[in-house]
């Protein structure tokens, strides 16, 4: 049986298949028959992009006594969970640059590659059928997250549901706990909370960015629901902010804040200095129903996070209070100076500033006093690579030991990495470091790999190996970034390289 899939990399839109249509999004898959003609139907001005694979299967896997209407030949669909979907979406990546491969073992190769991707899909995938009418009301759900700008009418989100008008809103009542209409207007309330905190947008422009479209129409709606009105919230303090990014609690403790509500790793240096805080587990990229309903119980006035959640994570989080997503890949200054504007405390981010440049030109007097030009390189052992950091650009090394300390690089470190956070290198690349000294960062799960390339000659050669000026910094401490660990940072080099 011929058989074809589906997999959404990036962008969202709606799969026709004959009377079905299916909200789509990155993440989601689908098998379908491969005679099945299908449109994707995508918004204008909004890109898709999927991978489409053909294949030929033994036996019909759908199951005996499935039905085989044409509307029923969407029979397995599913989203890839955050976990998964980089390992996945790289064995598409393989099958695809693959595609014309004529050598006979490397076929067989690829063969074993989509195996493993089929495996992945059907074993860490909440694989379900399509006659799941709650399912589709979380479709929906979703959709109406995604698109909530937009007039959404009962009539729409029930053709979407591929269910009539009365029988869409009595489910999803029952399902979400409130009709389709109160619901939007808590997506688009929240949607305006977040941009009130920001502080910089008019309210006429929130109102019509959000859906309301007029002002006086939007600020009614807003204190029926807050109490109190958009001006008011606006200067209102915010006491009770849940940050899951724990690098994002490093800039909150600096501005003399302690968090509501956190996620950090139970080693990590500032996890004491937060005992009083709601523990909602370690990783931001854990965060999940559990935490959710931890969260919701507490009530914040405000979630911070990073740009990396996905989407079920950003719906979870934007179902209980306004969320504020920080770039994180960027100058950690900028960043630094955004939390502080939303917490009403950019006078007390210059004097702490002010304290930090001071510290860093003590600790940079003092390490060049004492090394001079001499280079100085950090090497991070993962658990299955080497990184090479870089530059004073980018980062949360670069920026403190090349840019604040103004530590010269080595040669491997200007031509490999100079413009980049970090670089993989091999064997034959750590064996061209030329470096004075070396900052050494094991991760906790990568000692005996650290070990073994510890113990080979190419480790022993090295300049700075021969001279035993390698120096085992803290992970943490050097995997992060702000104020509060840029301080550790700076005390780290003072012990290693500034004093006698």
């Amino acid at each position: 049986m011929a058989s074809r899939l589906l997999l959404v990399v990036t962008g969202e839109g709606v799969l026709e298949v004959g009377e079905r249509r299916q909200l789509v999004r990155s993440g989601s898959w689908f098998l379908l028959l491969a005679g099945v003609p299908y449109v994707m139907h995508v918004q204008e001005g909004v890109g898709i992009a999927y991978y489409e694979m053909t294949f030929n299967v033994v036996s019909d896997f759908v199951g005996k006594g499935e039905s085989k209407s044409e509307e029923e030949r969407l029979f397995w669909c599913g989203d890839i969970s955050n976990r998964e979907f980089f390992s996945i979406v790289n064995k598409a990546k393989q099958l695809y640059m693959g595609r014309d491969e004529e050598d006979d073992l490397g076929r067989f190769r690829l063969q074993l590659v989509f195996q493993e991707l089929m495996y992945l899909l059907m074993q860490t995938v909440s694989v379900r059928r399509k006659g799941n009418a709650e399912e589709a009301i979380w479709s929906v759900v979703r959709f109406m997250e995604g698109h909530f700008q937009q007039a959404l009418t009962r009539d729409r989100l029930a053709s979407l549901a591929g269910m009539n008008q009365e029988y869409f809103s009595r489910l999803f009542k029952k399902v979400i706990g409130k009709t389709p209409k109160a619901y939007l207007t808590d997506i688009r309330i929240n949607h305006a909370r977040r941009e009130l905190l920001r502080g910089n947008v008019a309210i006429e422009d929130i109102a019509e960015h959000v859906g309301f479209g007029e002002g006086y129409y939007f600020s009614r709606k807003f204190k029926q629901a807050i109490g109190m009105s958009p001006t008011e919230y606006m200067k209102k303090q915010k006491n009770k902010v849940a940050c899951i990014f724990f690098p994002y609690i490093d800039h909150m403790l600096a501005l003399g804040i302690t968090p509501y509500a956190a996620m950090i790793p139970r080693t990590h240096p500032l996890a004491s200095r937060i005992a009083s805080s709601i523990d909602l587990g370690e990783e931001e990229l854990d965060f999940d129903t559990r935490s959710a309903e931890i969260l919701s119980v507490a009530e914040p006035e405000m979630i911070l996070c990073s740009n990396y959640l996905n989407p079920d994570q950003e719906a979870l989080l934007n179902r209980i209070a306004p969320t504020v997503s920080i770039v994180w890949d960027q100058n950690w200054r900028l960043a630094f100076r955004e939390i502080a504007a939303l917490m009403g405390r950019e006078q007390e981010a210059e004097t702490v500033f002010a304290t930090y440049e001071s510290r860093c030109l003590e600790a940079r007097t003092r390490v060049l006093e004492r090394i001079g030009e001499q280079t100085v390189a950090l090497i991070r052992i993962h658990s299955s690579e080497l990184r090479l950091y870089g530059g004073p650009m980018q980062g949360y090394t670069g920026p403190v030991l090349y840019g604040d300390l103004g530590l010269k690089a080595p040669s491997l470190v200007r031509s490999l990495a100079w413009n980049l956070s970090m670089v993989s290198i091999s064997l034959d690349d750590l064996s061209m470091l030329d470096t004075d000294y070396i900052l050494l960062v094991i991760d906790p799960d990568a000692e005996h790999h650290a070990k073994e390339i510890m113990g080979r000659p190419v480790w022993q050669e090295l300049r700075a190996v021969r001279r035993g000026n390698v120096y085992q910094a803290g992970f943490y401490i050097w995997m992060s970034c702000g104020i509060v660990m840029n301080s550790l940072k700076l005390e780290e080099v003072i012990r290693f390289l500034g004093s006698d």
